[in-house]
């Protein structure tokens, strides 16, 4: 027998698998400039042998056995203070604004979903004469404030960049980018400028935030964008002239029982919605969940999926999210990295890369980190 997954699969009669008594112990370290973590844990192993027949061989077979990580047994991290906090043991010192570029200012955290108050911190040294009260909850996992952005943008620059889009989506974009692009890893102009590039392209110029895919497709159309969908000559598929501008039964045919659409109805309930259009329920779950552990837990939308238009927040940071997962998490960034690339990540092919190339370099006349 083999082990997949934790469980005994019958392979074949030759095979036969036994526990190890020897379990493998480690040590997971990590610095946050306050505190230095370990976290123990525990590898378990298993042996798996296998009988394989060798005519020249004594007694005609011969047995291998080699070992298979099954799971991993992780303990409760444990922190110990190596930072200095002294200087904020005085609420009179308390500052619940910006640091500023004063590095004996103090911020109070309030409290976090562990209950207790936490520790007041000195704000830390992020650059050269630049400092920063310590993002995150000491102690607690929630209540945290955003981190400051390391490369952040103007509204002088967005107006630049997209000088047909109304003043007051600006205003949304400048704040909303300046308060979370920290906790999604853009900390670098050329992170920022394909960002903005890409973004603006699925907007059309930032002409709103709130952005819904739209689904009114002609029969054309609907041959060029799902032509493996979509025939009047091929009776394997469906006739567009039954589907034409007809956006509901368009998506719960094309979204339908894919995407983790799995209800009746749900292609078009989780069409695409956002800067870069969340698509399918559990595009829409992953988000959720995300959002739900490290902002707010009442968000819910499954139930209301339409509050990624309403909600300029939720529009924003879901096309954050979005960037880092498709984007940051795959491809390192630099002057040297083509929009060609990032487009690939975000949108799956190449479509509409003219105009994306077109944004990338205003952005890179616009967009520097404006510290």
């Amino acid at each position: 027998m083999t082990i997949k997954d934790g469980k005994s699969i019958k392979k074949s009669s030759k095979f036969r698998k036994k526990p190890k008594a020897k379990k493998d112990n480690g040590i997971k370290t990590k610095d946050t400039g306050l505190y230095h973590c370990v976290t123990e844990y525990i590898e378990h192993y298993i042996e798996v042998c296998e009988t394989v027949d060798d005519p020249d061989l004594p007694g005609g077979t011969e047995r291998t056995c080699h070992e298979e990580l099954l799971w991993v047994e992780w303990f409760e991290e444990e922190c110990t203070l190596i930072g200095v906090i002294d200087e904020c043991s005085d609420p009179s010192n308390y500052n619940t604004g910006d640091c500023g570029e004063d590095e004996d200012d103090c911020y109070y955290y309030g409290t976090c979903d562990d209950g207790g108050e936490q520790p007041q911190n000195p704000c830390v040294e992020y650059g050269p004469g630049a400092y920063m009260a310590p993002c995150g909850c000491i102690g607690g996992t929630t209540g945290r404030p955003s981190c400051p952005t390391p490369c952040p943008t103007s509204k002088e620059d967005l107006d630049n960049l997209f000088p047909n889009a109304p003043d007051q989506t600006m205003n949304e974009l400048n704040t909303l980018l300046n308060t979370y692009m920290g906790d999604f890893g853009i900390d670098t102009k050329e992170e920022l400028q394909h960002f903005l590039a890409q973004a603006g392209h699925e907007t059309g110029g930032f002409n709103n935030l709130g952005v819904t895919e739209n689904l009114n497709y002609s029969a054309q159309g609907l041959l060029n964008t799902w032509p493996s969908r979509f025939s009047r000559t091929d009776p394997t598929k469906e006739n567009p002239d039954d589907y034409a501008n007809d956006p509901e039964k368009i998506a719960n045919f094309v979204y339908g029982n894919r995407l983790g659409n799995n209800v009746s109805g749900d292609g078009y309930k989780f069409r695409g919605r956002g800067i870069f259009q969340l698509t399918g329920k559990s595009n829409y779950q992953e988000f959720q969940n995300y959002y739900n552990q490290k902002y707010d837990p009442n968000i819910n939308l499954i139930n209301n999926p339409n509050l990624l238009v309403s909600n300029h927040t939720l529009a924003v940071i879901s096309a954050l999210w979005f960037y880092q997962k498709r984007v940051l998490d795959k491809v390192s960034l630099n002057a040297n990295t083509s929009v060609e690339v990032v487009t690939k990540k975000v949108n799956g092919g190449k479509n509409g890369l003219s105009d994306r190339i077109t944004k990338h370099n205003l952005a890179k006349i616009n967009i520097d980190c404006n510290d």
